[in-house]
C-alpha cells in the first residue's frame, strides 16, 4: 500500500529549501515571485488534499478547435490516453487512424466512435516496439490513402526496477517504442502534417522527463529524449500552422502500471486519465499553444522546484521517495 503522506514529506522539505532560495532572489523578478507564491501555499494546499489552481496552465486566447476535416493517427490507442485522444477528438469530428497492438480492443473502439459520431476509424493492429516499425506504419498508411493530417504519438511503457536487474530485451524493446519508433513516425508524417497546417502533432512525454529518476532510469530518459525533441520541433514548425505540443503528465490512471509496475508512481496520487486528456485538448485549443504542457499545478510546482534545487538534492528527494515505495 502506498502512503502519500510520505511523499508529501518529501516534497514539502524539497519546496522548503527551494522556497527560501527564491524568496531571496524574487523581488523585481515575475517569474521567481509567482513560484515563491505557489511554493508559499502548497502547504495548506497538501493538508487540505486539494490540487493547486489551473491558474497559469491555459492562459491566453482559446477556441475549440473544428477537427472536421483532420484525420488524426494515434498511436497505443487501444487504452488509456490513447483511447481518450480518440474519443475527444472523434466528438469533434476528426477521422481517426487508430493503432494498437490489440486488434479486438481498435475494433470495438472504431466501432464505437463510428457508430457515436458518425467519422471514419481506420484500426491498424502493429507493435511499435519491433524495429522499423514506423517505417512500416508509414507505408501501411501510403497503402491505404489514408490522408493523416495530425499525429498524437501515445504509444510507451516503461520499466520500475533498478537498471542492473531489468531485463536487457525489455530495455531494448522499451526504448525502441519510446525513441526510435516515436522519431520515425514524426519523420514520416511531419511533411504532410505541415503542408496541410491546422493539425496537431503531440507527443506524450513525462514528468520524469524533467529530471533523473531512479529505479525508472531507461524510462526517465527516454522521455527527457520526447521532451527535447518536441519542444525543438515547436520551434522549427512555427508559421505552418501545425501545433507542435510534448505532453508531460504526471502519475495518471492509466494501464501503464500493471506494465511497469505499481511501485513506479513513487506513491503519489494518480490524475485522472479524462483530466489529462482534457487539460491536453484545451491547451491545444490555445491560439499560441505551449511547446509543452505539465498537467497539474503541483506536478508544475514540483518540476520547478526540482530545478531550481539542483540535481544533488533533486536525486536525493526522488531515491528517497523510490525506496519508500520498495518498502511497501
Amino acid at each position: 500500500m502506498h502512503h502519500p503522506e510520505d511523499l508529501e514529506h518529501v516534497l514539502l522539505g524539497l519546496a522548503g529549501g527551494v522556497l527560501h532560495a527564491v524568496q531571496r532572489r524574487a523581488q523585481g523578478r515575475p517569474r521567481l515571485l509567482a513560484l515563491r507564491l505557489r511554493l508559499e501555499r502548497l502547504p495548506d494546499q497538501l493538508a487540505a488534499g486539494g490540487e493547486v489552481a489551473e491558474d497559469d496552465v491555459l492562459l491566453g486566447a482559446e477556441v475549440a478547435e473544428d477537427y472536421r476535416h483532420q484525420t488524426t493517427l494515434i498511436t497505443g490507442a487501444s487504452s488509456g490516453l490513447g483511447a481518450l485522444f480518440a474519443r475527444r477528438l472523434a466528438a469533434r469530428g476528426s477521422h481517426l487512424v487508430l493503432v494498437a497492438r490489440r486488434a479486438d480492443r481498435l475494433e470495438s473502439l472504431a466501432a464505437e466512435l463510428t457508430r457515436q459520431h458518425g467519422v471514419t476509424v481506420t484500426p491498424i493492429t502493429m507493435d511499435l516496439a519491433q524495429p522499423g516499425a514506423g517505417a512500416k506504419l508509414a507505408a501501411v498508411v501510403a497503402e491505404r490513402d489514408l490522408d493523416v493530417t495530425s499525429l498524437i504519438n501515445n504509444a510507451g511503457f516503461g520499466t520500475h526496477a533498478l537498471f542492473h536487474e531489468a531485463d536487457p530485451r525489455r530495455i531494448i524493446d522499451e526504448i525502441t517504442l519510446n525513441v526510435t519508433s516515436l522519431t520515425e513516425i514524426s519523420r514520416a508524417f511531419i511533411g504532410r502534417l505541415r503542408a496541410h497546417g491546422g493539425g496537431v502533432l503531440v507527443n506524450v512525454a513525462s514528468i520524469a522527463g524533467y529530471q533523473p529518476s531512479p529505479t525508472l532510469a531507461v524510462y526517465a530518459a527516454t522521455k527527457a529524449y520526447v521532451l527535447s525533441f518536441t519542444e525543438a520541433l515547436w520551434s522549427e514548425s512555427r508559421g505552418t500552422g501545425l501545433r507542435v505540443m510534448a505532453l508531460s503528465p504526471g502519475a495518471t490512471a492509466t494501464e501503464f502500471f500493471d506494465v511497469a509496475g505499481q511501485g513506479a508512481d513513487g506513491g503519489t496520487s494518480r490524475m485522472s486519465a479524462d483530466t489529462v486528456v482534457d487539460l491536453a485538448i484545451k491547451a491545444l485549443d490555445r491560439r499560441n499553444p505551449p511547446p509543452s504542457l505539465i498537467t497539474g499545478a503541483r506536478n508544475r510546482i514540483m518540476m520547478g522546484a526540482s530545478r531550481l534545487a539542483g540535481r544533488r538534492i533533486t536525486l536525493a528527494a526522488l531515491g528517497a521517495m523510490m525506496r519508500q515505495t520498495e518498502r511497501r
